[in-house]
């Protein structure tokens, strides 16, 4: 935490305590497990290399990003209109739009947090209400472009169909997840949004994949040519060794 800027560097041991339990909001550690944010990853049955612990933090520093910000209620219908223009930033490198993607989402009332990933969290997204808003945190997990995209998109999904009709829903999903009905629904959002089934599959079947034709296919359903590469690679057509030169590398 401290090597992130999270909490100011100390040796004195009371002085750690008091800035963790400021980062909390809580006066015992032994309280993490009550507070919202600490039932969320509680929730989760831990497993080899996972820390529930670890996820808490990471999933109060989004929270925390969340506590000077005023904006408007959140609007599924200008969410909705709002993707084809997020879809459209994945066309540039994500440093050139990091700033540009926050700033169409808070249009829509939808708060957007650049979490790095943490050691031992295993998480690779969330979406959860914050008051009238939509909170998605997205970690680094992976550090490609096309794995944040993804994420990103899978978040949206259980924004417009899942958290939309329920306040008190919260999605946290972690790496090597088994997925239920609600996770497998969020990653065909994902997927049919980003790379259309109906142009991908024609197009795989009467063409080679070359690098030249992947981008050129990419650029025709206007998406950076690394998520196609990565649909690629999640059906087994491909070696990811193959399209590495096509995916940006990416870390918060």
């Amino acid at each position: 935490m401290v090597k992130l800027g999270w909490l100011a560097k100390t040796q004195k041991i009371e002085e750690k305590l008091k800035n963790l339990y400021g980062f909390f909001g809580i006066a015992s550690l032994l309280n993490l497990s009550k507070i919202g944010v600490g039932e969320i990853a509680f929730r989760k049955k831990e497993s080899r290399g996972f820390s529930p612990l670890t996820l808490a933090l990471w999933l109060r520093k989004g929270e925390l990003e969340c506590l000077s910000l005023e904006i408007s209620d959140f609007d599924k219908k200008k969410l909705a209109n709002s993707l084809g223009k997020l879809k459209s930033l994945t066309l540039r490198p994500f440093d050139e739009i990091k700033l540009e993607l926050k700033a169409v989402l808070l249009e829509c009332g939808v708060i957007l947090c650049y979490t790095p990933k943490l050691k031992n969290s295993c998480v690779s997204g969330a979406s959860r209400w914050h008051g009238n808003n939509i909170l998605i945190q997205i970690s680094d997990a992976g550090k490609k472009e096309d794995i944040f995209w993804f994420t990103l998109f899978h978040e949206l999904g259980h924004t417009l169909k899942h958290l939309y009709n329920s306040k008190k829903a919260n999605f946290i999903d972690l790496e090597d997840e088994h997925k239920n009905e609600l996770e497998i629904e969020a990653d065909n959002f994902a997927t049919e949004t980003l790379v259309p089934s109906s142009e991908y599959n024609n197009w795989k079947t009467s063409s080679d994949l070359s690098f030249e034709n992947i981008t050129s296919f990419a650029y025709s359903i206007g998406v950076d040519p690394g998520i196609v590469a990565g649909r690629l690679n999640h059906d087994k057509l491909i070696d990811f060794s193959q399209t590495s030169k096509l995916k940006r590398q990416l870390s918060f």
